[in-house]
């Protein structure tokens, strides 16, 4: 497998950070609530939000191709 060097950057980063904290993922978490108080509104909670679909479901009668002639699809 090829090295990515964006991810190898991920990884080594994710380390450091994990060390900071003495691999304590209790302690990783307090500093992360504690970042988010620090920007406030810029971030939004989905955990209320409505999970909608992008795109309307329904099988052939959503396609439109139920009226196409052979061999359009």
């Amino acid at each position: 497998m090829k090295n990515d060097p964006i991810v190898q950057q991920v990884h080594e980063t994710r380390e450091r950070l994990a060390a900071a904290f003495d691999y304590n993922v209790a302690r990783i978490f307090a500093d992360i609530r504690s970042r988010e108080k620090l920007v406030g509104d810029r971030l939004k909670d989905l955990r209320n939000s409505p999970n909608k679909p992008m795109h309307p479901s329904g099988g052939s009668a959503a396609s439109g191709m139920e009226n196409s002639p052979p061999g359009a699809g």
